[in-house]
């Protein structure tokens, strides 16, 4: 998803258009994703179906955002991420959680109401992934939480704003497990 989001960012830079940018990025990110599975083909993890269908999806889920100015604006994908003496956040699963934001300031009723200042969260994280003599637990959540990207975006501050829709910054919600 990230990547697809990237790429498109970045074809559109370069002059690319609307739904070509979008394609084209979702392609992009789809052959570099499947070269590193097949790449782990040749290790001790092996090819993993789960995360080809996840990068699919993620790829999918880009394309749609991108080309769908309505959702773009409503729907943000996450990743909450507090760091711990690990070196690489993109497998520290025990510190991450990952999470959909539902912007209300997306939605036309609540646009001019204070509400525009919140988002609903739906969310999972996991526990027990690193230990080996522990349990596995993946844990769902709700949640409510405040929408950073909206405030930064209409103060100016737009790459943090683009940052935000990607980051959930922690202590910035609240959630039911």
């Amino acid at each position: 998803y990230v990547m697809t989001r990237a790429f498109d960012g970045l074809y559109r830079h370069w002059g690319a258009e609307g739904k070509s940018a979008a394609r084209d990025a979702a392609i992009s990110s789809l052959l570099i994703t499947g070269f590193m599975e097949l790449g782990d083909g040749f290790s001790p993890y092996g090819v993993s179906y789960e995360d080809m269908i996840m990068n699919v999806a993620g790829s999918l889920v880009g394309y749609q955002l991108a080309t769908n100015e309505t959702w773009e604006r409503r729907l943000d994908l996450r990743m909450e991420y507090v760091p711990s003496g690990s070196n690489d956040p993109l497998t520290d699963y025990e510190n991450a959680r990952y999470l959909m934001a539902l912007k209300l300031d997306g939605f036309s009723g609540m646009a001019q109401t204070p509400l525009k200042w919140l988002e609903l969260h739906a969310g999972y994280y996991v526990r027990g992934f690193d230990d080996p003599a522990a349990t596995d637990h993946r844990i769902a959540y709700v949640g409510i939480g405040i929408n950073l990207t909206s405030m930064f975006e209409r103060a100016g501050w737009h790459r943090t704003s683009t940052f935000l829709q990607y980051y959930q910054v922690p202590g910035t919600s609240v959630r039911a497990e």
